[in-house]
């Protein structure tokens, strides 16, 4: 399967796309996630995989995923 997304700049060094909504099925809806970049030199081509977002604890001990009152806070657009 095929299909094409637009790529728009967002600033001077950074661009975005979408993810299309069939691409997402099946993925836990409730759990974060990283979207992953792989390049493979070999055949000179990018691959993203969508990961479980890892929880990164910060000088306090607290997540990266936790406010100051403890709270969870939801990701960015998705």
């Amino acid at each position: 399967m095929k299909f094409n997304t637009k790529l728009w700049k967002r600033s001077q060094k950074s661009f975005a796309t979408t993810i299309p909504h069939i691409v997402l099925l099946g993925m836990n809806e409730s759990v974060e996630h990283d979207v992953v970049w792989e390049y493979d030199s070999d055949m000179k081509k990018w691959t993203f995989s969508l990961e479980p977002k890892k929880t990164r604890a910060g000088k306090d001990g607290k997540s990266s995923s936790e406010c100051a009152s403890g709270a969870k806070q939801k990701g960015g657009r998705q």
